[in-house]
């Protein structure tokens, strides 16, 4: 099953039981620990392992980083001293998982959250208590918060394009950031940073390439390892391209049970059976063939509508309904995917990895022969790339500029968007990386904003393993030149894998995808579209442009390739909408907090 966790943070005072006895009614969970300044419920009292000195606890999936690649169930003994002097910073740099920890401490507590961000950890802050939950439907389900949509929020997720935020698109719901804990106490709360991206750069002392690819091969099988280790059955979806495919490699090496999964559109681009069975077939396990099918997709209903920021796209729902289905008939109990791979192994076609080979090694041979290999992966001449490398090198100490994504957005709302600058902390540190890693570093985050398991209606856990921490840190100290070697994007993985991996997976340049499906779910249903997004609620609140929306979806109107899956978003933030304003009138209408009584 999935994690699922509360934690009522109550410093300086006790929690009615009937309190207690309400929350466990009213969200199936159960206690699994009881502390005078928090109460700790769960859904597995096997995914909670106490801290020493009883000050708090671990949820969620935990590794030990020198130890073997399985899940811990306690802390070993040698552990206490470096857990009493300072339990966050020493879970950050001697664990790793998909978790959150929990402390109290002279009359505070302390929330972290892991830095892949593969658990979700939502809170609320009800009538002087802070409540965290796994889930934000959780918070709602419980009585403990009466959603109110945040309309500039959800504005602000179209228009920012995957930049993480602490606040959501709902008023009363914030979020722990990834690598970050949340303090809070009798004189209110804080966030503090205990995981940078920035500490984990090579400083100018880079490894030799063989070494790279060696950590990086070395890396990958240890954390899908460990993440094996905590299941019986495992279903891997295989789109035929590297990063699944490593995925289901390593599955296979630690001798896990496998199944794998991939879907088919009727659009021969995204037929990719025949390297989804060229990988089945290396690793011998069965592959099951599935289609996208028009029939699972309802425009109205939000594939996004049990989290509070609107990040889904309607046609993903075509996907995840055969997943839910294939997942019961296989009897898995996790469902892993390659999620994150191409940021991960940073796959790019910019001149930023030139800039930062200059920066490092000066004049050099291996500066042209870089430039050559940007120019084979983006088809640009090398004159070319080495302009765009001196653009970048100059505005460097200024830091990454998150790009923005206007379209459809109503003219008004973008103008006073883009007087608000966009915020978060390791963007606030770019300026201290190169810029090849200023890039990789961007690519990270937008995977990093879509770690929470969306499918909720999938019971069993989604595991991105190549988002895993020890792997974000291996991949972070590689000199981004290096993951383009001899003309190929993610030249480090594939060299990784290279005897292990069928030459027709590692040789790929290019790869398949569902593009001429969501054409298919735009032609057929183009008129209801239209009207959605003309008449429903981004347009009553003056978020979308709607003379733009109505050019662009007029009968014979072509579309441009970004249109697609930006009107896939648009059409599922308006289901979304209708989801939270129905989940709003419910709440309105059911018993006022449980808190406050």
């Amino acid at each position: 099953m999935r994690q699922r966790y509360l934690i009522v943070a109550h410093p300086g005072c006790e929690i009615p039981l009937q309190l207690l006895a309400r929350l466990f009614a009213r969200t199936g969970l159960q206690l699994a620990l009881q502390h005078s300044d928090f109460s700790l419920l769960v859904g597995d009292r096997t995914d909670a392992i106490a801290l020493p000195g009883d000050s708090g606890a671990v949820v969620g999936k935990l590794f030990d980083r020198y130890g073997p690649p399985r899940q811990l169930r306690t802390f070993p003994h040698e552990a206490t001293h470096g857990l009493n002097a300072g339990v966050e910073q020493h879970l950050i740099e001697r664990y790793w998982g998909g978790y959150i920890s929990v402390r109290a401490q002279a009359g505070r507590i302390t929330v972290l959250r892991d830095p892949s961000g593969m658990l979700a950890c939502y809170y609320a802050q009800t009538d002087g208590f802070v409540t965290f939950a796994s889930d934000a439907s959780l918070l709602v389900d419980a009585g403990l918060v009466a959603p109110t949509i945040d309309w500039d929020g959800v504005g602000r997720v179209l228009f920012e394009h995957d930049l993480p935020h602490r606040g959501t698109a709902i008023h009363e719901i914030r979020q722990v950031l990834p690598g970050f804990a949340l303090v809070t106490g009798s004189k209110g709360s804080d966030d503090r940073q205990y995981w940078s991206p920035c500490n984990y750069l090579s400083n100018g002392e880079s490894k030799p390439a063989e070494d790279n690819v060696e950590v990086l091969g070395r890396t990958v099988r240890q954390v899908v390892s460990s993440w094996a280790s905590c299941h019986r059955q495992a279903l891997v979806g295989v789109s035929g391209g590297l990063d699944s495919s490593i995925v289901a490699y390593c599955l296979a090496e630690a001798k896990a049970n496998v199944s794998c999964v991939t879907l088919v559109t009727d659009d021969p681009l995204g037929d990719e059976r025949e390297y989804a069975r060229t990988i089945s077939a290396s690793i011998g396990v069965d592959l099951i063939e599935a289609h996208y099918s028009l029939a699972n997709v309802d425009l109205g209903h939000s594939v996004a509508s049990d989290i509070p920021s609107p990040f889904g796209k309607v046609h993903e729902e075509a996907y995840n309904s055969v997943i839910r289905q294939i997942a019961r008939q296989q009897d898995a109990d996790a469902f892993f995917t390659g999620l994150g791979g191409d940021s991960v192994f940073y796959l790019t076609h910019s001149a930023r990895p030139l800039a930062d080979r200059y920066l490092q090694k000066g004049w050099s041979l291996g500066l042209w022969e870089t430039a050559k290999d940007l120019s084979n992966i983006t088809g640009a001449s090398v004159w070319q790339v080495l302009r765009e490398a001196a653009r970048v090198y100059s505005i460097r100490s200024s830091g990454f500029c998150w790009h923005v994504f206007p379209d459809f957005l109503n003219p008004d709302f973008v103008a006073a968007r883009r007087k608000q600058p966009l915020s978060h902390p390791w963007l606030e540190r770019s300026g201290e990386m190169p810029p090849g890693k200023q890039g990789h570093l961007a690519t990270l985050m937008r995977a990093l904003n879509h770690m929470e398991h969306r499918d909720k209606a999938l019971c069993i856990p989604l595991i991105s393993p190549l988002m895993s921490q020890p792997l974000l840190e291996a991949v972070l100290k590689i000199p981004s030149w290096e993951m383009c070697r001899d003309g190929v994007d993610r030249a480090t993985a594939r060299q990784a894998f290279a005897h292990q991996l069928p030459p027709k997976i590692t040789g790929r340049r290019g790869k398949g995808g569902p593009d001429g499906f969501v054409a298919q779910v735009i032609q057929r249903n183009r008129t209801a579209i239209r009207e959605q997004l003309l008449d429903g609620n981004l347009a009553r609140h003056r978020l979308v442009d709607r003379s733009s929306i109505d050019a662009a979806l007029r009968p014979g109107a072509r579309l441009r390739p970004q249109d697609y899956p930006r009107i896939m978003a648009l059409i599922d933030t308006e289901a979304w909408t209708s989801a939270w304003k129905d989940r709003a009138a419910r709440s309105s209408r059911a018993a006022t907090c449980p808190l406050s009584r």
